[in-house]
């Protein structure tokens, strides 16, 4: 296995930053003269986690189930780590942000990275660091703009030496906690980006005996009349094998993370912390595990695009709360700005969780990774009720189902050439178009 290389800006530096924001105070840099009174933010990223998977992590469920809100219907906007990375951070859908494809250094230099909740908070006053993943190529040698705190790993790799990353990912984010509450009475703004359960599952030996079982069979993975769905899917199929490798990778790999946040959450909780600390968990994708012989991300069903996201902030989320609003990572940014009383100097593209504002409908994106992917880009339309989908093929293959009536997303009501059906696709695909090109608040 490639080892990683490992980037850290060490706590001697942080603290050189932290006493470095201390004298930029006094020298008027533009940072406030008062501490802001908004809480601790704490945001952590899992990295291809699908929904329903949070049975493997019985810790960070209760933790944040007991003092905070499930949401039910999470999705991302794009299924792919970095666009929705740049999405959690910007609070942008992907034609606002630039960032359409895992990274590549001419989309890193488009990506505004002044324009982001980190930057925003930074600026008022915060502490913000970063313990994880940021950007496939991003140069590990240069520290982001909008973190006084980065400890970065190669995003493919799995393991430093004989250090899991993601051990030494919560580690680093323990000390940066530690560091700053030692040293500093400002809240802080920490981003824990994790590996897991992304592929290279490397479970410590504890977990790599679990036994995860056969993935729960369904609609979706019985589905073998795949007439109704466009080339891509019928060429891409996976084996059974590989699914079920996945399956139990993610299964050993969430119960280490899930040890991993304790340490995190307990190390708060002795400071007296975790009360004053919005927690926010949410992964940067979901997972295919078989539905429509599928398996992986960058696919515009179900599996691919709904994510956990859990959010905690005693006195403010009521306490083992569920929502069933359709919400996504646009909302990231716009939810941490409201905690935080923080206005953003730019327009972000969603709402905050913590406003209970519905949104009706959401606009999905899957743009073509490079020339020679073998993925076909793509744009959708999703409420509770209906979920449309427009690939952009050569023959610019349409699908539309009743999630009502089938929630597993097998038969396209599209196959059935009822006017009805057709003029609701059409009435779909003239919302997607015009929300292609929406800013802030004009967007779904």
């Amino acid at each position: 296995m490639r080892l990683a290389r490992y980037a850290l800006i060490s706590l001697a530096v942080l603290g050189a930053a932290l006493g470095v924001v201390l004298l930029a105070q006094g020298s008027g840099s533009g940072r406030p003269a008062a501490p802001p009174a908004g809480p601790n933010i704490l945001v952590v990223v899992t990295d291809d986690q699908r929904t329903g998977s949070m049975r493997w992590m019985p810790k960070t469920r209760r933790l944040l189930r007991g003092g905070g809100k499930t949401f039910t219907n999470a999705v991302v906007t794009t299924p792919l780590c970095c666009p929705s990375r740049a999405s959690i951070f910007s609070g942008k859908y992907i034609h606002n942000h630039g960032v359409a494809g895992n990274g590549t250094p001419g989309q890193i230099r488009a990506y505004d990275h002044e324009q982001t909740w980190p930057k925003v908070l930074q600026e008022a006053g915060y502490i913000t660091a970063l313990a994880g993943k940021y950007m496939n190529h991003w140069p590990r040698e240069k520290q982001p703009p909008s973190f006084d705190f980065y400890s970065w790993a190669d995003g493919g790799d799995a393991r430093r030496a004989d250090k899991r990353i993601d051990t030494l990912r919560v580690h680093d984010a323990r000390r940066f906690v530690r560091k700053a509450e030692d040293d500093d009475g400002r809240p802080w703004a920490l981003t824990v980006s994790l590996h897991a359960p992304h592929t290279a599952y490397d479970p410590p030996p504890r977990y790599r005996d679990l036994r995860a079982g056969p993935f729960p069979r369904n609609a979706g993975t019985r589905e073998r009349d795949l007439s109704d769905k466009a080339r891509v899917v019928r060429d891409l199929q996976a084996s059974n094998p590989k699914v079920q490798a996945s399956w139990l990778g993610h299964a050993q790999t969430l119960k280490a993370t899930d040890d991993l946040l304790a340490r995190l959450t307990d190390d708060l909780r002795r400071r007296g912390e975790l009360r004053d600390t919005l927690i926010i968990f949410i992964s940067d994708n979901g997972y295919m595990m078989g539905e429509h012989g599928l398996t992986k991300k960058t696919w515009p069903y179900l599996g691919s695009i709904e994510v956990p996201l859990l959010v905690r902030w005693p006195g403010h989320v009521k306490a083992g709360s569920r929502s069933a609003d359709l919400v996504a990572n646009i909302d990231i940014a716009a939810t941490v700005f409201d905690a935080a009383g923080v206005e953003a100097d730019y327009a972000t593209d969603g709402r905050s969780l913590l406003s209970g504002e519905p949104r009706e409908w959401i606009l999905l994106e899957g743009p073509r990774l490079h020339d020679n992917s073998p993925f076909e880009a793509w744009d959708a339309y999703l409420d509770r009720d209906a979920h449309f989908i427009q690939w952009r093929d050569e023959a610019h293959h349409r699908e539309l189902y009743d999630l009502g009536s089938d929630p597993f997303e097998i038969e396209s009501l599209l196959a059935d050439p009822g006017p009805g059906n057709e003029d609701a696709a059409e009435e779909y695909a003239a919302l997607v178009e015009r929300a292609r090109t929406c800013v802030g608040g004009d967007c779904p």
